[in-house]
């Protein structure tokens, strides 16, 4: 298992930095020189597809995409014998979700036809790993199909519930940067949506979690800017309300001592996602 290791290593190294030529480059390479009857061969191979997956999901492309998703199809069998239900049905989700996101990112106005069949099959697929999690022993992978689960949910239009999916994974662990930046994005879209009233103390929430997200995750280039520039409009608005920024740990524990003074019916309701604000 260390060649598998080193390859894995060296492969999401490069996409840390954003070097997509060269790891397909590598992928290609190792694809070809693999053959089936080497005892490393299906975990290469799961890796091979995961990464082509991964890549096609950061730079939109499709092909990529469609190369791991026909891997994963294909080897089927196989990989079900050294992977969880879970784990492959996470993986297909992943795959079908960058499928959506391409699609997407190809026009400005794209229509129900078109986007329909890719998230509701990646949705599909995430929820059968959802239903695998065992909520009294969270592991890595639980996290990160919460969190995927809650992006998906959230580009179909079911905000509430990304906003849930993101704070529970965030009340497990409070330093997972695809939560903090999600739950940063759906709180900033629900405003909008419910046209509920902004306050300072919701303008330093979502300043906060940006920030956070940003700090602690290895995140693509482009992506990075768009999240950055969120960040920036967030911290625009505070700037132009006269606000202390020494003073965000004060308003952290106004706002904790604020939540202690509700009833415990209306804790019950807010910790239960039935209100989002402190008004309604």
């Amino acid at each position: 298992m260390e060649r598998v290791n080193v390859f894995s290593e060296e492969i999401a190294s490069l996409l840390d930095n954003s070097e997509y030529d060269k790891a397909k480059n590598k992928l290609e390479i190792e694809l070809c020189s693999i053959h089936k009857d080497e005892e490393h061969y299906p975990y290469i191979l799961a890796e091979i597809a995961g990464f082509y997956i991964d890549i096609g999901s950061e730079t939109l492309d499709k092909n990529s995409t469609d190369k791991g998703l026909k891997i994963l199809f294909d080897e089927e069998q196989l990989f079900k014998k050294l992977m969880s239900n879970q784990s492959m049905n996470y993986c297909l989700g992943n795959g079908m979700h960058a499928l959506f996101k391409i699609q997407t990112g190809m026009t400005s106005f794209p229509t129900l036809e078109m986007i329909k069949p890719n998230l509701s099959g990646a949705k599909n697929y995430y929820l059968k790993a959802f239903k695998e999690i065992d909520f009294k022993n969270i592991k890595d992978i639980d996290l990160q199909i919460l969190t995927n689960l809650g992006s998906n949910l959230s580009q179909s239009g079911r905000v509430v519930e990304a906003i849930k999916l993101y704070n529970t994974v965030l009340s497990i662990n409070n330093q997972f940067p695809q939560a903090l930046i999600g739950l940063a994005e759906d709180l900033d879209q629900w405003t909008k949506i419910s046209m509920s009233p902004r306050s300072i103390s919701f303008y330093t929430h979502v300043f906060l979690l940006f920030k956070r997200g940003l700090s602690i995750g290895t995140i693509p280039d482009q992506q990075r800017m768009y999240y950055e520039r969120k960040m920036k409009f967030y911290e625009r608005l505070l700037i132009e309300n006269n606000f202390d920024f020494s003073s965000i740990g004060k308003e952290l524990k106004l706002n904790e001592a604020e939540y202690k003074k509700h009833t415990d019916t209306r804790k019950f309701y807010i910790d239960n996602f039935l209100s989002l604000n402190e008004t309604t």
